[in-house]
C-alpha cells in the first residue's frame, strides 16, 4: 500500500520504477500471481530503458511456470533471449533448456550459452564523436564554470526534454556526477547512455568508451592498495563492488548489509578485530576506505579457503 501511494505522490520520481518493481515483488511473495505480472508488465511497459526491464521480463515468466503455463513462460524467455540481455539471456536460455528437459516444450535449436557469455564490443570512433558537445549554453557555461552541482541540475532536466541529444546529456551528466563523487548516480547514467539505440552500429554493438563507464573502477587508490597488501586482484573487488552495491557508499541490503561490499555488521565486527581497526562500529562499514579495507580482506579469506577458485567466493 505505502509503494502504491508512493507511486501516486511522486509520480515523476526517478524512483518510480524502484517502486514499482516492489510492488510487483510483494504481490509475487503474497502469491498474488496475476497481480504481480500486471505490476511487472507495467513496469516493462512504462520504463523500456531502465534497469529492471530484464528482470522484470524474466520474473515474468517465472511466474508463468509457477502457474502451469509453460508454453507462455517459453514465449517470454524467447523474447528475453532474442533481446540478448546479457544475464537475463543467460537465464533464460538456461530455462528454456530446462522446460524442454522436463516437459517437452519446443525450444529454439539456435539457443547457445556460448553465445551470451562475452561482451561484443567496437573501436569504432564515430560513435563516440562529439560526446562532450552540449547545445544548452547554460549547461556548458555551468561545467565550464566548475558548477558541477548546478549542472547536473540542468542536466537532468534537459535528459527530460530534449530526447535528440541524450548521448551529450548522459555522457555531460555521467562527468558532472563523477566529480561531485555521486558514483552511483554516474552508474545508473552510464547503464541509460549505454541502452541508447544510436551509441550502436549496423550489428548492436557498443563502444569500448561506453563499457568503460558501464564498469567504471571507482575508488581504485584504495582499492589498489588494500588489493596488493592482502594480494588479492583488484579487478575481482571491483567487480564485487559493482555488483553489490552499484558503488553506491551508502547501500543498506535487505538483509542489512552495509555500504560498497555489503558487509554484515557482524562480519565487519569479526573482520574489524582481527585487522585491529580500533573503536569499530558497523556505521563505519559506510566510510569507503573502512569497507574496502574489510571487504577486500575477507575475500582474500575466502580465496585461500577455496583455493582461488573464484566462482565459489564470489557465491
Amino acid at each position: 500500500k505505502v509503494y502504491h501511494q508512493l507511486t501516486e505522490q511522486y509520480a515523476k520520481s526517478d524512483l518510480i520504477d524502484d517502486a514499482i518493481w516492489d510492488i510487483g515483488w510483494c504481490y509475487f511473495k503474497l502469491g498474488r500471481y496475476q497481480d504481480s505480472i500486471t505490476s511487472l508488465q507495467t513496469l516493462i511497459t512504462k520504463f523500456p530503458e531502465r534497469k529492471y526491464v530484464g528482470q522484470a521480463q524474466y520474473w515474468v515468466g517465472k511466474i508463468y511456470e509457477k502457474q502451469n503455463e509453460l508454453v507462455r513462460a517459453q514465449e517470454i524467455y524467447d523474447k528475453i533471449i532474442r533481446e540478448h540481455q546479457w544475464y537475463y539471456s543467460i537465464r533464460a536460455i538456461e530455462r528454456s533448456q530446462a522446460l524442454f528437459a522436463s516437459e517437452n516444450i519446443a525450444v529454439n535449436d539456435n539457443l547457445e550459452l556460448s553465445n551470451y557469455r562475452r561482451i561484443k564490443a567496437t573501436s569504432d570512433n564515430s560513435l563516440w564523436r562529439d560526446m562532450e558537445r552540449l547545445d544548452s549554453p547554460r549547461a556548458r557555461e555551468l561545467i565550464a564554470s566548475k558548477a558541477f552541482d548546478d549542472a547536473i541540475t540542468e542536466l537532468e532536466s534537459l535528459a527530460k526534454s530534449d530526447k535528440q541529444n541524450l548521448k551529450q546529456i548522459y555522457y555531460n551528466l555521467i562527468l558532472s556526477r563523477q566529480k561531485e563523487k555521486q558514483f552511483y548516480q554516474a552508474y545508473l547514467d552510464g547503464l541509460k547512455l549505454f541502452q541508447l539505440s544510436d551509441l550502436k552500429n549496423k550489428d548492436n554493438v557498443s563502444p569500448t568508451e561506453a563499457y568503460k563507464l558501464t564498469y567504471p573502477f571507482y575508488f581504485q587508490d584504495i582499492i589498489n592498495k588494500y588489493s596488493k597488501e592482502y594480494g588479492i586482484d583488484p579487478l575481482f573487488v571491483i567487480s564485487m563492488i559493482r555488483e553489490e552495491s552499484g558503488y553506491d557508499v551508502d547501500a543498506i541490503s535487505h538483509a542489512g548489509a552495509y555500504g560498497l561490499m555489503q558487509i554484515m555488521p557482524g562480519t565487519g565486527e569479526d573482520v574489524a578485530q582481527r585487522l585491529k581497526i580500533s573503536s569499530f562500529n558497523p556505521t563505519m562499514l559506510f566510510e569507503p576506505e573502512i569497507n574496502i579495507q574489510i571487504g577486500t580482506w575477507y575475500m582474500k579469506n575466502l580465496m585461500d579457503t577455496f583455493d582461488n577458485n573464484h566462482a565459489l567466493v564470489s557465491g
